[in-house]
C-alpha cells in the first residue's frame, strides 16, 4: 500500500478538525513519525456518523490489542453469560470446549458464530486498497453495525477500529486488555502481519516502527481511549498482574452481572504467545 505523500503537511495542518483528546494524540503520533500521525489523523478526527447510523446498543469492545489475553478475557465475558464473539477463536473450529481446560458444564461458548466482517476489515486494513487515503475511503464506506446482534466483540482487529465502533455505539463500554508495552511488542512482532497499536493502520505492520515508536503508539492508544471514555465505562484488565478470580469479580461487577461458582474458574493466561 502507497503511503501518503505528508512531506508538506505541518503537525498545525493534522489537526484540523481535531477534538482535544484526537489532537493531542495525534501530537503524539507526529512526534514518532509523520506518516503515521497523519493516518491516525484521518481515523479520529471525523464528521460524527448521521444518526440513522448510530445504535444505543450497550456494546462491549474488547479494546485492546491482540496479544494481551484478549482470549482468556473474551472466554470470561462469555462465562458470565453474554454472548461473544472472539476473532482468533472464530478460525478454531475442531469441536473441543474453548477454551481447552473448561468443562462444559460452565461454557457456552459458540464456535459456530460468523466472523462478522473480519476478512473485509483485514483486506481494507492490509491488502486491496492501494493507498492509504483509499483504505480509509473505504472504511468510510463500510458498514461497522455488525455487532447489534452480540453482547461483546474481542481480537483484532476489533482495536484498530475502537474510535470508529464508540461513533456507532456510543453507550459501548470499553474491555481493555493489557501488559506491558515491551513485552507486547516482543511477542506480537512474531504474529504474521501483525499491525502497530494504531487506529486504523491502513497498510502499516509492526516492522514499518522501531520497537520504542510501537511502544509509544502503543501508549498513545490507550491514552486516547482513556481521554475520550468515562471511567466507568472502561475496565483495565491484565492477566499478568491480577489473580483470576479477581478478574472475574471486576468483571462482574463492570458488566452488571453474577459472578460464576468457584468450580467455573478463570479461563487462564491463554494468550501468552
Amino acid at each position: 500500500m502507497e503511503p501518503e505523500d505528508v512531506a508538506d503537511l505541518t503537525l498545525e495542518d493534522m489537526l484540523v478538525g481535531c477534538g482535544r483528546c484526537e489532537a493531542d494524540y495525534v501530537r503524539k503520533l507526529f512526534g514518532l513519525e509523520p506518516h503515521v500521525a497523519k493516518t491516525a489523523q484521518r481515523a479520529v478526527c471525523l464528521e460524527p456518523p448521521p444518526e440513522s447510523q448510530v445504535s444505543q446498543k450497550p456494546l462491549i469492545i474488547g479494546a485492546g490489542p491482540g496479544t494481551t489475553a484478549t482470549r482468556s478475557v473474551s472466554k470470561a465475558v462469555n462465562l458470565l453469560g453474554l454472548r461473544v464473539v472472539h476473532y482468533g477463536a472464530g478460525f478454531e473450529r475442531d469441536g473441543t470446549p474453548y477454551p481447552p481446560g473448561v468443562s462444559n458444564a460452565c461454557s457456552n461458548w459458540d464456535k459456530n458464530l460468523a466472523l462478522f466482517g473480519v476478512n473485509d476489515m483485514y483486506d481494507m486494513l492490509l491488502l486491496n486498497a492501494t493507498t492509504v487515503t483509499a483504505c480509509h475511503d473505504a472504511f468510510d464506506a463500510f458498514n461497522l453495525r455488525l455487532y447489534d446482534d452480540l453482547d461483546a466483540v474481542f481480537d483484532s482487529p476489533v482495536h484498530h477500529v475502537t474510535y470508529r465502533l464508540l461513533q456507532l455505539y456510543p453507550n459501548a463500554k470499553l474491555i481493555f486488555t493489557h501488559r506491558d508495552p515491551d513485552v507486547w511488542v516482543e511477542k506480537r512482532v512474531a504474529h504474521q502481519m501483525a499491525m502497530p497499536a494504531v487506529q486504523q493502520p491502513c497498510g502499516m505492520i509492526l516492522e514499518h516502527l522501531t520497537n520504542e515508536q510501537n511502544v509509544a503508539a502503543y501508549n498513545a492508544n490507550l491514552e486516547l481511549l482513556e481521554c475520550i471514555m468515562p471511567a466507568e465505562r472502561m475496565l483495565m484488565v491484565n492477566v499478568w498482574a491480577q489473580p483470576g478470580r479477581e478478574i472475574f469479580e471486576s468483571l462482574a461487577d463492570f458488566l452488571q452481572r453474577p459472578v460464576p461458582p468457584e468450580e467455573c474458574a478463570f479461563p487462564g493466561k491463554l494468550a501468552q504467545l
